[in-house]
């Protein structure tokens, strides 16, 4: 019952849902929601890529997602200035952080399957790319061992934080009006867990060891999700 509520939900919505729905405001900003996102989502559904919730329901999907193309593909060419222009701020952070903490290499977005959405590259072109999740986060550490990050204050622990999230998922922000940075210090330790303001639950708490010159020695990801 619960499917076929949502399958009609979508089928009465459906003028552009692929559009409007791509730009509902998430938990997290992905650099990835590029341009004509609501085209990419119907050709995405077309291929298969179905939410588990509406696995089995192909025969209404296909030709809800067939119908939305061309609305979607309007609604899409409409915004598409908008869009440009918030990729291009969205890359622009980025890069401003990246060269802030790693000024000896260039961030590009990484194509290579099960790795970080970036990797950085040297200036004699090696390519340093990381996994894609941060459980253990071992082939970034053992590149932080060669670099000289400095985590003073609760600022730059934030901002390192961002920027790995960055690297390894793609998330170019949290959703400000949801969710805040807690940032906490013990001697050798900054904590930047992510809070919700309303219920207080916590998403992805991140761990930063410093030395006692507050060099930058271990980061780690503990998800609250």
């Amino acid at each position: 019952m619960k499917k076929f509520t949502f399958i009609l939900l979508l089928s009465i919505l459906s003028t552009g849902c692929a559009s409007v729905g791509s730009r509902v405001k998430e938990d997290y900003t992905y650099i990835d929601k590029g341009i004509y996102p609501g085209v990419r989502g119907d050709i995405s559904w077309l291929g298969g890529n179905l939410d588990p919730l509406l696995q089995g329901a192909e025969l209404i999907i296909y030709p809800l997602a067939i119908y939305d193309l061309p609305i979607a593909a309007v609604l899409d060419t409409v915004l598409l200035p908008v869009d440009i222009l918030e990729q291009n701020l969205k890359v622009q952070k980025i890069r401003e952080l990246a060269e802030k903490y790693f000024p000896k290499y260039k961030i590009i977005e990484n194509k290579k399957k099960n790795a970080s959405r970036f990797a950085l590259v040297s200036n004699t072109g090696e390519k340093i790319d990381f996994e894609d999740n941060c459980s253990t986060c071992r082939r970034l550490n053992e590149f932080i061992k060669g670099e000289d990050i400095l985590v003073p204050s609760e600022k730059e622990a934030k901002e390192v934080v961002q920027l790995t999230m960055m690297i390894i998922f793609g998330y170019v922000d949290i959703a400000k009006d949801r969710w805040h940075f807690q940032v906490d210090r013990t001697k050798s330790t900054w904590t930047v867990a992510i809070k919700n303001k309303q219920g207080g639950q916590l998403g992805n708490i991140w761990v930063l060891n410093v030395d006692a010159n507050n060099r930058l020695e271990k980061i780690s990801d503990y998800t609250g999700f």
